[in-house]
C-alpha cells in the first residue's frame, strides 16, 4: 500500500453517521473570541503584541528640548535672595551652579556649626568652609545671598 492508496481511501472514505461532526460543532471548535478563526486570533494577538512594544518604548524613550537659561541675573530676574543661614537645602539649589550635593553640604554645615541661635555665615567668605566650595566659588555665589544680621 503506497502514498497514493492511503489519500485514494481518505477522498473515498464516507464517514458513517456516527462519525459524520455536526456542522454547528465543527465551526465553534474553529472559532474563539469575537467570532474570529484560530488564525486571525493569533494575527490579533500578534498585532496587539506589537502595539504594546511600541507603546512601552515610547513611554521610556522621551526627548528633551534643551532648555535656555534665564536671561539677565538671578537677582533681577527672581527678585530675591537667599540667607544661606536658614534657607532649605532644595531652595539653595535655585542658585546658579549650585546642585543638591552642594546645597545638602551647606545645610549640614550649618547644623553641625551654628546651631539655631548662631549663624555660622556671617559673609560670603564663611561658605569656604563647606566641603567644595572654594574662594572663586564663594565669589560666585555671593550676589544670590544675603546675610541679615552682618
Amino acid at each position: 500500500m503506497g502514498p497514493s492508496d492511503v489519500e485514494s481511501q481518505a477522498a473515498s472514505h464516507t464517514p458513517s453517521p456516527t462519525e459524520a461532526p455536526d456542522k454547528a460543532n465543527d465551526i465553534a471548535s474553529r472559532t474563539h473570541w469575537f467570532g474570529l478563526s484560530q488564525v486571525r486570533h493569533q494575527h490579533v494577538g500578534s498585532l496587539l503584541g506589537l502595539l504594546l512594544l511600541i507603546a512601552f518604548l515610547g513611554t521610556t524613550t522621551t526627548v528633551t528640548a534643551p532648555v535656555a537659561p534665564p536671561t539677565g541675573s538671578f537677582d533681577e530676574s527672581i527678585g530675591l535672595k537667599i540667607d544661606p543661614n536658614s534657607a532649605p537645602w532644595w531652595e539653595l539649589t535655585i542658585i546658579p551652579g549650585v546642585g543638591e550635593v552642594t546645597a545638602r553640604r551647606i545645610v549640614s554645615f550649618r547644623s553641625k556649626n551654628g546651631g539655631t541661635v548662631d549663624r555660622p555665615f556671617r559673609h560670603p567668605a564663611d561658605l569656604q568652609g563647606v566641603y567644595g566650595i572654594g574662594p572663586k566659588t564663594a565669589a560666585r555665589l555671593a550676589p544670590y545671598l544675603t546675610f541679615p544680621d552682618s
